[in-house]
């Protein structure tokens, strides 16, 4: 599978400034007419050309790990290059040296791992959700007194008019 986070030199998390700019800095390094080559000037295009489309993109992600994952692979997170990494053992990128994640033994490791990630976002979430939902509380009983004074005059008034009753004056 062509790897075109490696083509641009940059890694699964880039953002769409960091690609155009890494587009732009790898076209002129590899442009023929800059003395590089038409091969690899084609590759730097083709991947600009589809990490520059936000859905072609997400497509492409999704294949990306699927192609890892069967494979045993890891991409670099900072120059986006594919390495094999062994289970359970620490190694560097090939072209960078930068340290890439391990990945786990089995499919159970897996799972355990995504269950953890998982649980602790949702434990995060959750206790912001708490704090939020404890401020619009908060803010809603202390508006709460005006909010039906307020609603109660309208809706009254509005009765009264309806009715063709005048307000009576005390």
């Amino acid at each position: 599978m062509t790897n075109h986070y490696g083509a641009l030199g940059v890694g699964f998390g880039a953002t769409p400034d960091e690609i155009r700019a890494a587009y732009r800095a790898k076209a002129r390094e590899t442009h023929p007419d800059r003395g590089g080559s038409a091969d690899t000037f084609g590759r730097v295009q083709a991947a600009y050309r589809l990490l520059r489309q936000p859905r072609e993109r997400a497509q492409y992600d999704r294949a990306l790990r699927a192609w890892l994952a069967a494979h045993g692979g890891v991409l670099c997170p900072v120059c986006g290059e594919a390495n094999r990494t062994p289970p359970e053992e620490v190694r560097s990128c090939a072209t960078c040296d930068h340290d890439l994640p391990t990945r786990p033994r089995t499919a159970s490791d897996r799972a355990a791992q995504v269950s953890d990630r998982i649980r602790d976002r949702a434990s995060v979430l959750s206790d912001a959700a708490g704090e939020r939902l404890a401020g619009v509380g908060d803010r809603l009983v202390a508006e709460l007194g005006d909010l039906l004074s307020d609603g109660l005059d309208k809706g009254i008034g509005a009765v009264r008019r309806r009715l063709g009753l005048e307000r009576r004056q005390r």
